[in-house]
């Protein structure tokens, strides 16, 4: 699943109803692939659910989305108040885009080799 976090607001799609669990006590966790570090609990609001899947709402901190955070997180749905879930209803994988995105702190790459020229270290005789 992949989610554009605007405004410090992210839509999440699950594959399961959240019918089976009080929405009211429900977190979401989030764990980056990258850095292994979990950040949340952040609470979540429910816009649509059916028998198959639910819509949900994510209200991040403010000035959330202007950091550098895109990449992919492993999202916990649970319950809890510490820095990681007490109980898990729902685990998967979501790409989370942020716009602007944030600054990478890199300088930008000039080639050496604009005209494309290659060294030729064998070339068959047919």
């Amino acid at each position: 699943m992949t989610t554009t976090v605007e405004n410090d607001i992210g839509l999440f799609y699950v594959n399961d109803p959240l019918e089976r669990y009080s929405i009211i006590d429900t977190k979401l966790w989030l764990k980056s692939q990258y850095s292994q570090t979990i950040e949340g609990p952040y609470s979540i609001a429910s816009t649509e659910e059916t028998t198959r899947y639910a819509r949900f709402t994510v209200n991040f901190p403010t000035g959330w989305d202007e950091e550098h955070k895109n990449g992919f997180y492993t999202y916990y749905i649970g319950k809890g108040a510490a820095a990681q879930p007490d109980i898990i209803y729902h685990e998967d994988i979501v790409k989370i885009i942020t716009d602007p995105g944030g600054d990478a702190g890199e300088q930008e790459y000039i080639s050496n080799n604009e005209t494309r020229k290659a060294d030729v270290y064998y070339r068959p005789n047919y």
